[in-house]
């Protein structure tokens, strides 16, 4: 049977297992696999290309609360978090150029599993929770420690406004009194271009153990995290420039 001191022994070396090749983050996928200059958005609202009716078409003036560049020392893209936005009004995306991506589709899986049980453990428990989609608890006797994170994202395209669109957009927006609040030449972001997909996130976080010894005495410390998100035709990261004084 485990001892104490093995599990925690052996959940520190996982520990510094896992701390060397620490899974990557959605911005480190868009930065390695599409661009290296995007920032990455909460990949929410469909584009469609008959309205301009989701988050940030192209030419749009974006003032956000928070946001960052790309790190090539991290090696992942920039965000925009928070922002407020007055979009562009002039063309949809019928009227764009279409850019190629640099690669379609991007799979990135991430899987790490560390399960160590006594001779006594169930073994259809372990199979089954190392393949458990859901919460589940870690099997009496057992150790864990798992680090899953899967990314596709397929179907991708990318539009841009030219410079002749740019300028018009700019424009229009300035002219709009409604969109005052947006024109800010050091803090605003013009979207120059946008990437749509189908964007499938997964990721599985566990870390604990489980005794049992005989009847009577049971100790238990888990942590457990599951996400997933799917989304088809969601804008999830765009290419911007400053406003300045455009």
């Amino acid at each position: 049977m485990l001892s104490l001191r093995t599990i925690i022994g052996t959940l520190a070396l996982a520990g510094t297992v896992v701390g060397c090749a620490a899974p990557p983050t959605f911005r480190n996928v868009v930065y390695e696999h599409v661009s290296q200059t995007a920032r990455v958005l909460d990949p929410s609202g469909r584009a469609t290309s008959r309205h301009n009716n989701f988050r940030f078409p192209p030419g749009t003036i974006v003032l956000p609360d928070n946001s960052e560049i790309a790190d090539v020392l991290k090696r992942e893209a920039g965000f925009i978090g928070e922002a407020q936005a007055c979009p562009q009004r002039l063309y949809r995306l019928k009227d764009l150029t279409r850019v190629l991506p640099k690669e379609n589709p991007v799979h990135v899986p991430y899987d790490i599993k560390i399960v160590l049980a006594s001779p006594f453990s169930a073994q259809s428990a372990i199979a089954n929770f190392k393949n458990s989609k859901g919460l589940a608890d870690i099997p009496d006797n057992t150790l864990a420690w798992v680090r899953q994170v899967d990314y596709t994202i397929s179907n991708i395209k990318a539009y841009e406004v030219n410079d002749e669109q740019f300028a018009n957009s700019i424009k229009q927006i300035k002219a709009d009194p409604n969109c005052a609040f947006a024109i800010k030449p050091f803090r605003s972001l013009v979207v120059r271009r946008i990437y749509v997909g189908n964007v499938n996130i997964y990721v599985r976080w566990d870390r604990g153990y489980a005794l049992a010894v005989g009847s009577s005495i049971r100790s238990r410390v888990e942590s457990a995290l599951r996400f997933s998100y799917v989304g088809r035709k969601r804008v999830f990261a765009v290419e911007t420039d400053r406003l300045g004084f455009f």
